[in-house]
């Protein structure tokens, strides 16, 4: 689906994105490539988009039970080292730990975007 009304997100971060029927969306730029996940984190709710981009391969890591997911897959691929809080985020939701994350495709065409489900 064409979507309009949205930000390209900056080289090497992460943004925000509601599109269609009110699909959230973080939607991360790496190297000029731009890929989607779902907005939620799944194993403790919350904003993805708000999270840490990392590199090779690329995955958006939650900032608050930091769990990073494959930004092409949404497989959960390991944690990033966290503080305090983000010890009882994990601890608090340990059942979750495997969920993946629903992946979109998203692609620019002629200052054109389209999103659609991997």
């Amino acid at each position: 689906m064409e979507v309009t009304g949205v930000t390209l997100p900056i080289p090497e971060t992460v943004t925000g994105w509601i599109v269609g029927d009110n699909t959230k969306l973080a939607v991360a730029n790496f190297k000029g490539l731009y890929y989607g996940l779902q907005a939620d984190c799944p194993r403790c709710g919350f904003d993805l988009y708000k999270g840490i981009l990392t590199f090779e391969p690329p995955k958006i890591s939650c900032p608050t039970c930091k769990t990073s997911y494959n930004a092409v897959s949404g497989n959960p691929e390991g944690e990033v080292k966290g503080d305090f809080t983000s010890n009882l985020a994990r601890l608090a939701t340990v059942n979750k730990s495997k969920e993946v994350a629903k992946a979109f495709n998203v692609r620019v065409e002629d200052d054109r975007v389209f999103v659609r489900d991997r």
